[in-house]
C-alpha cells in the first residue's frame, strides 16, 4: 500500500460494486506458488504468475525464506487504476499486501513495467508475515524498498531511473534524524503528510542499502537484523554492533548518499519445475467469491456480506458462498448462525479446513463434542500456525467425552507445538484433566473456618480422603483400637508397633470411616485391628482423618 509514493503493508480494502459482476471479466493463472486473478487479460495473468515464481526463488536464495507451508499467494490485478480505485485504501494507496492465518493477498492495478518492483516490495511483506517476524517499520519498509529495486532484463532502464530519482530526492533535502527514523511507527506515519512519508521510505531504503553494501557496515548487518528481529531496540543494537553513536551513523549515511549509486539486482529465473502456468477463465461465481473473501478478511464485512448475498441469490447451493456468509456471521458474534451456515456448507460438499476448524470450535462451545472431534478429524491438513490450537481443541473435546487416552495424546501434541509459557501451561492442564477426577476437599480459610473446595485426584484412586487438609503432615499406621476417651475432646487410642497413638477428633463429621460400627461406646475397647490416617502434630499424637476397621 502506498503512503505517499511507497507501498506499505496494511490490512484493509475499499468498496466492491456488486453490479461490476454482471459478467466475469477475470482471468485466472495458476502456478506452483501463486494464483493470479487478473482483469488485464491472459498475458497479464500469466506474466504475474511467472513473476511471483521468480520472486519465490529470489527470496529463497536471498533470505532463506521457505514459504512451502503457505498456500499459493493470491494476487488480484485490476486492469487499470480506475478499476482498482474502489479498492484503494486511501488516495495514496497504490498497492498492498495483506495476510491472514491461511491466505496471502497481493492487490494492485496492472502497472506494466513497474509490476516487478511493486510485487517484490509486497512479496517481502508476505515473507515477514509468513515467518512471524516482528520488525520495526524502518527495517521492514527499508528492506521492502531495497528488494523493490530488483529488475528483469527488459525493464532495467525503468529501475535505474527510479534509483537515480531516489538519490536526487535525498540529496536535495535535509534528512530525518536517525533517532526519529528508527522510532517512527506505522500509526504515527499515517498522520504524516505525503512529502514526509516519501522521505521516510527513501531514507529507510538508503539506510538499509548502506548497512547491506557499505564495506564498513555490510559484514555486521546480519547481526543487527537478528538482534532487532528478536526484539532488541534498534538504536541499542546498532550502537552495540557497530560501536558508533547514532549521530555518527547518521553522518555516515549522509556521506554515503552523496557519493553512492546502488546497482539493482536482477531477478533470477524461476526454478524450472515451477514455470508451468495454467490459465482459465473463472466463472462470475468464482471471481465473485474471491472478491467477497478479500473484502471479508480485510475488515469490510458489510460490503462482503452484500456481495455474498448477491451471489447466494444466484447460487444458493454453492458451499463457498454459504461458508462466506458463515464467516461474516461469526465475525459479528452470531455464533449460532455461523455454526448453522458452516454445517450447511459442509453438507453442501465444502472441503475447507478453515471452515471445519471454525465449526469444531463452535461445536465445542455448544457442547457438541462428538461433532467437534468429527470436524477436526475431517480436516485434510493442519496449518503450522494452527497446530497448537488444533491439538488443544482436540484434547478439550476428548476430555469432555471422557476419552482419556485420546485427550492425553492430543495434549502431548499440543505441548510439542506450544510456543509460549501460557500455551505450555494450557497443554499441561489439559493433560492433567485427562488423568484426574474432580473430588472435594475440606480446607480452612484465613480465619480458620472450614471450607469445602473442589480438587482433582488421580483417575481411579480409591483411597481419596476429602478430610485431609492442605498442609497436613499425613501419616498412616496399622494397629489395634484400645480405647475411646470421650472428654472435652474425643480421643482414639491406637496401639501400633511404634507405640500408643492418641488421635483427636475435633469434629466427628470430618473423619472418613470405613467398615465402622453404627455407634461407639466410650472407654476401653475390645481389641480390633484398624488402619488410621492422621495429621501428625507430635511424636505420639495428631488429628484423626480416616479410620478403617479390618
Amino acid at each position: 500500500m502506498s503512503l505517499g509514493a511507497r507501498p506499505l503493508a496494511v490490512f484493509g480494502v475499499g468498496l466492491w460494486c456488486v453490479t461490476a459482476l454482471a459478467a466475469s471479466d477475470w482471468t485466472l493463472a495458476r502456478s506452483a506458488h501463486s494464483e493470479v486473478y487478473s482483469q488485464a487479460g491472459e498475458g497479464s495473468a500469466r506474466s504475474m504468475a511467472l513473476l511471483l515464481e521468480r520472486l519465490h526463488t529470489f527470496f529463497w536464495q536471498t533470505a532463506g525464506a521457505s514459504l512451502d507451508h503457505r498456500p499459493p499467494v493470491r494476487a488480484i490485478v485490476f486492469r487499470s487504476t480506475e478499476e482498482y480505485e474502489p479498492y484503494r485504501l486511501r488516495p495514496s494507496a497504490g498497492a498492498y499486501y495483506m495476510g491472514s492465518e491461511l491466505r496471502d493477498y497481493i492487490v494492485l492495478p496492472d502497472l506494466g513495467p513497474r509490476d516487478p518492483q511493486v510485487a517484490a516490495h509486497e512479496y517481502w511483506h508476505l515473507v515477514v508475515h509468513a515467518s512471524a517476524m516482528r520488525l520495526p517499520l524502518w527495517l521492514e519498509e527499508g528492506l521492502a524498498e531495497s528488494f523493490s529495486t530488483v529488475r528483469i532484463a527488459e525493464h532495467h532502464a525503468e529501475v535505474d531511473a527510479e534509483i537515480a530519482a531516489r538519490f536526487r530526492n535525498l540529496r536535495g533535502r535535509p534528512g530525518m534524524p536517525l533517532t526519529g527514523l528508527l522510532e517512527l511507527s506505522k500509526e504515527s506515519l499515517l498522520g504524516e503528510d505525503r512529502d514526509a512519508v516519501s522521505l521516510f521510505y527513501e531514507q529507510s531504503w538508503a539506510f538499509i542499502e548502506m548497512l547491506r553494501t557499505a564495506p564498513a557496515y555490510s559484514a555486521h548487518f546480519p547481526e543487527v537484523f537478528t538482534a532487532v528481529a528478536s526484539g532488541k531496540a534498534a538504536g541499542a543494537a546498532l550502537v552495540e554492533v557497530y560501536g558508533k553513536p547514532l549521530a555518527v551513523l547518521g553522518a555516515d549515511l549522509r556521506g554515503w548518499i552523496e557519493k553512492r549509486k546502488v546497482a539493482p539486482v536482477t531477478l533470477p529465473d524461476a526454478a524450472p519445475e515451477t514455470t508451468g502456468v495454467a490459465v482459465v477463465e473463472p466463472s462470475r461465481l468464482v471471481s465473485g467469491v474471491v472478491l467477497a473473501d478479500l473484502l471479508a478478511v480485510s475488515g469490510k464485512p458489510e460490503r462482503a456480506e452484500a456481495l455474498y448475498r448477491e451471489l447466494a441469490r444466484e447460487a444458493p447451493d454453492d458451499p463457498n458462498v454459504t461458508a462466506g456468509l458463515a464467516g461474516i456471521a461469526h465475525n459479528r458474534g452470531d455464533d449460532a448462525a455461523a455454526r448453522q451456515l458452516w454445517r450447511r456448507a459442509v453438507d453442501q460438499g465444502l472441503e475447507d479446513d478453515d471452515a471445519l476448524y471454525n465449526l469444531a470450535l463452535l461445536d465445542n462451545n455448544a457442547g457438541e463434542h462428538e461433532a467437534a472431534l468429527a470436524d477436526l478429524q475431517a480436516m485434510r491438513s493442519i496449518a503450522p500456525a494452527r497446530q497448537f490450537a488444533y491439538w488443544a481443541t482436540t484434547a478439550y473435546a476428548a476430555n469432555q467425552l471422557g476419552r482419556r487416552g485420546e485427550a492425553v495424546a492430543a495434549a502431548d501434541h499440543a505441548r510439542a507445538y506450544a510456543s509460549t509459557e501460557d500455551e505450555r501451561a494450557q497443554a499441561a492442564e489439559l493433560r492433567m484433566i485427562a488423568q484426574t477426577d474432580v473430588a472435594v476437599q475440606f480446607t480452612r480459610d484465613a480465619s480458620g473456618q472450614v471450607r469445602l473446595v473442589n480438587v482433582r485426584t488421580p483417575h481411579g484412586s480409591a483411597d481419596w480422603n476429602p478430610f485431609i487438609e492442605p498442609g497436613d503432615q499425613v501419616r498412616r499406621a496399622e494397629g489395634e483400637l484400645r480405647a475411646i476417651d470421650c472428654g472435652a475432646e474425643t480421643v482414639f487410642a491406637v496401639e501400633t508397633s511404634g507405640g500408643l497413638l492418641r488421635l483427636t477428633i475435633p469434629d466427628p463429621r470430618q473423619v472418613q470411616m470405613r467398615n465402622a460400627p453404627a455407634e461407639y461406646i466410650c472407654g476401653p475397647q475390645a481389641p480390633r485391628d484398624v488402619s488410621v490416617v492422621y495429621a501428625a502434630s507430635g511424636a505420639a499424637g495428631g488429628v484423626l482423618r480416616g479410620l478403617e476397621f479390618r
